[in-house]
């Protein structure tokens, strides 16, 4: 019998799907520039500001999860639900 590989983590988390700010903009039908204020102000927990420079940062990934999240929280129940 072979043996088992060690070193490796035994419950693997699952990898997450990040978005770039294009793509956010596209689902949530806003500007790029709407995008990156929401990030900065902390609506999508998780973000990741990519690139290096104090004054202009290269790029921002959001996790698709953090984008379904505030979509859902934004909506407006309905006026049968709300009775």
């Amino acid at each position: 019998m072979s043996p088992q590989p060690t070193g490796g983590p035994q419950d693997p988390t699952p990898t997450t799907d990040f978005l770039t700010s294009a793509q956010v903009a596209g689902r949530l039908k806003v500007s790029r520039s709407t995008v990156l204020r929401l990030a900065t102000a902390g609506r999508f927990p998780g973000a990741i500001w990519t690139g290096i420079g104090q004054i202009r940062r290269r790029g921002l990934r959001i996790p698709e999860t953090a984008v379904t999240a505030y979509i859902a929280a934004s909506l407006i129940p309905s006026t049968e639900e709300s009775r």
